[in-house]
Formats: C-alpha cells, structure tokens, sequence
C-alpha cells in the first residue's frame, strides 16, 4: 500500500530529476509529513532562488550530512513527469492533519456552551481559506478591486506587435516571413528594446547579409540583436515520457534561462519546437500552453514564423490549435511584382483595434526581380531569396509526410 510518506518522495525526486516542474508545485514547506521531507523541499527552493545546480551535493550542504540517508531514500524513488495528483495528495494530508490538530484544541475546551463550541468551530473552518480550501477550485476576484489593463503594442506606427504575447507570422515559402521579421527585430531594437531572433533555416552569415541589405535602405536600423543559426538547430520543446505523457524537454528548460535577458524572442519556424507531429491538437495544445505559461510569467514576447500548406490560397499548416492559442496573426504575402515590400494581413486579434493591414519596406525598388533577370541571363551574381525553405525544414517535412501526415 502506498503510504503518504512514498507519496512525498515521488514528488521531491520529480523535482530533483526536472526542477521546472516546481512551477506546477503549489506545495509549503509545511505540507510535507515527514519533518526531512520538509528540509528537502525547503533546499530546492532555496538553491532555485540562489540559480544554483538541484544536486546532491549542494542539497546535503543545506539539510546537513546527518540527513543524508533520506536524500538517499528520495533520490532512488522514481520520479515522474505528472506530479499534479501527488501534489493534491500531500496538499489532502496536510489539510487533514491542520484539521485534526484544530479539532483537538476545541476538544480541550470543554468550559464552552454547545452555542459557543458551533460558533468556534464556525470561525476555526468556514473562515479559514487554508482547512476550507477545495483544492480543485478556481480563485475568484471581485472586479471592485482588480486593476484595469489594457493590452499594449510594440511599434503600433508600423505594424502592432503584442507584448507579453504570441504573435505569429505565416506564408507559404518565398513569402518574405524570415526578413520581414529580421527587420522588425531590428526596429524594436532600434527602441532599445532587447532582442533575440532564432533564425534556424539560415547560417548567421546569411543573416548578417541581410541585416546589412535592410540597414542599406535604412540606416537608422540598430543592427545589435543576438541570432542563433542552423549551425545550432532548435530541438523540440516537448517530447513524450516513458509513460506516454507529454512534458517539456531538458532543451527547453535551457533555452528560457539563456533567454532570460531578452524582452523580445523570434523563432523561424515553429516546426522545429514543436515536436513530432505538428497536427496534433493535443500536442500542439500543450506547446502553446507551455509558451503561453513562460512569457507571461517572464514578461516575454514571443514571435513565431510558421509555414502554410502547398499550394494556391493555402492556409497555416498543421493543428488549429497553434492558431487558436495566439493573440495576433498575421499572413505575409507579395503582391504582383512588388518584390519591394511585404504586406501584412491582420487575420487573428484579439485586442487590437485599427487597420488590418501594414506594409514593411525590405528592398529599393524591384531590386531583387533585377538580381532574378541578371542571373537568368548568365551573369555571376549572388541572390539573396527571401524566405525559400531550407533544406533541412523541406527534409522534416518529407519525413512527417512519410508517417502519414498530410501537408497538401
């Protein structure tokens, strides 16, 4: 039989083993049974708030060495990646025992009427939030006392960027999504705003070109931003446990501490965090909700380049899910022989009033349909496409079409 105390060290050695997952931890020092339990738990959180290594070296510095057989005991628990039921179990147990401990006061108070033991027992529980707390509720705010906010916009003069949000860019390729988004990464950054775009399709010196390309038709563009290029390819965010259970990789945890500086976060494209099947409703739920949960609680804004299906009037390829769980979408597209600007179609918002549609100026007049013409005629000159899928996103794709998934 499973006791409170096997309980309690499935939920420390969790922790140990993914110490992200103190965030779904709701869990006082108090809670824990075992007065051990408690030192150990006490010492994650500790070591978390200090940024220093969840091991057992540096937990045994701070419970002392006597205590080190029940680190011991923890340590070679099995830990597992859906703690919630654990954590009500240990949070039903503690409540118990507070009830208990109440219940045993008022017994000692036998000089009471029946009057005044109803009364008493009334204050000791019905307005006690902690013994008459339903753990499955929802907490509830009275609007009289909730401050009112409104959303806001990064560069709303040019096109309306989101904070503390998803903003997602899509276009079938050659749509111009990469470089359209490398130049609002760098009007932000003009706005001193911190930056960071996640380019994986291209090298950096790739990207570096075309920085120098968009700081040629404007100068006034800050060109300091950090990228990461294909030389570094993004892995998923999500991936299945042994038990079949979505979590968050090991990757993941890494990149939001190397993320922690920056205010403004571009990764081209979603395919390459969103794990094996990008059809999946489930799945795709579960990224976005993972997202949705770090910018918020980090004050990050988060811009996504997706792709479309193949073909004409092609739409977001993948699950809805992806779509539904953003604040803002927009569809970059050409128009005509316009290779100079990108048009931004506002398809999704959820707060922004105003026009729905914003031009980006990338290029001086039809310079990239002159480059196409003096290439076509044999002459030795370097184009710089805007936004034709890599090899390595058109390789992915064949194999997610091999096990079954359709893109057309």
């Amino acid at each position: 039989m499973i006791t409170i105390i096997d309980i309690e060290r499935t939920v420390l050695s969790s922790l140990l083993f993914n110490s992200e997952l103190l965030n779904q931890c709701n869990l006082k020092v108090e809670d824990f049974y075992l007065f051990d339990h408690q030192l150990i738990y006490n010492a994650i959180e500790e070591l978390i708030k200090e940024d220093l290594p969840i091991d057992e070296n540096f937990i045994i510095k701070k419970i002392g060495a006597k205590k080190e057989q029940s680190l011991i005991n923890v340590i070679t628990t099995n830990p597992i990646s859906n703690i919630y039921p654990y954590i009500l179990e240990v949070k039903e147990e503690s409540r118990k025992r507070k009830i208990n401990t109440q219940l045993n006061l008022l017994r000692a108070k036998n000089d009471m009427s029946a009057k005044e033991l109803m009364i008493e027992i009334e204050k000791t529980f019905l307005n006690n939030s902690e013994l008459n707390l339903d753990l499955n509720s929802i907490k509830i705010s009275n609007t009289e006392y909730i401050k009112a906010e409104k959303p806001t916009f990064y560069l709303e003069e040019i096109i309306p960027i989101q904070k503390k949000e998803i903003n997602m860019f899509t276009s079938a390729g050659g749509g111009g999504k990469s470089f359209t988004l490398l130049k609002i990464l760098l009007e932000l950054s003009k706005r001193k705003i911190k930056c960071f775009g996640y380019f994986s399709e291209d090298s950096i010196g790739s990207t570096k070109n075309r920085i120098d390309i968009l700081r040629n038709i404007d100068s006034t563009l800050n060109e300091n931003i950090d990228i990461v290029g294909k030389d570094q390819p993004l892995k998923p965010f999500i991936e299945f446990d042994k038990n079949k259970n979505l979590k968050q990789t090991d990757f993941f945890y890494s990149f939001k501490k190397l993320m922690k500086p920056y205010d403004v976060i571009c990764i081209d494209p979603l395919i390459a965090i969103s794990g094996e099947d990008e059809n999946n409703n489930t799945q795709a739920r579960f990224l976005m909700n993972l997202l949705n949960e770090w910018i918020e609680k980090e004050n990050k804004t988060l811009l996504i380049i997706h792709h479309h299906n193949k073909g004409k009037n092609s739409t977001s390829r993948g699950a809805t899910a992806f779509i539904d769980a953003v604040r803002i979408h927009y569809e970059v597209e050409k128009k005509d022989n316009n290779d100079s600007d990108r048009f931004l179609k506002l398809k999704k918002t959820n707060h922004y009033q105003g026009k729905n549609e914003f031009k980006i100026n990338l290029f001086k007049g039809n310079s990239i349909s002159k480059l196409k013409n003096q290439k076509k005629q044999g002459l030795n000159i370097t184009i710089i496409d805007d936004d034709i899928e890599s090899e390595e996103s058109i390789n992915k794709t064949k194999q997610l079409k091999q096990k079954g998934f359709n893109f057309e």
